[in-house]
């Protein structure tokens, strides 16, 4: 598998790590509204369990995509 290829994961697990941040910042206000620290925690657990439910915490497979020299073409 190519290198490009093996970065398309990780590209999708950061872009949904910040998708998922962006979101949660949005909603923990209107949370906190609604119940304080009790209702942000609870959101953030039910989240967290749908997340491992789904696969979220899947253990990738090798990748290098970090593992390049400084001198390697597209750096």
């Amino acid at each position: 598998m190519s290198n490009q290829a093996r970065c398309r994961p990780n590209t999708a697990f950061v872009a949904s790590d910040l998708l998922g941040g962006a979101i949660f910042s949005a909603a923990a206000p209107v949370l906190w509204t609604a119940g304080g620290w009790t209702a942000v925690t609870i959101a953030s657990v039910v989240l967290s369990c749908f997340t491992l439910w789904r696969g979220g915490a899947r253990a990738p497979g090798p990748s290098r995509c970090l593992v390049r020299s400084a001198t390697a073409a597209g750096w």
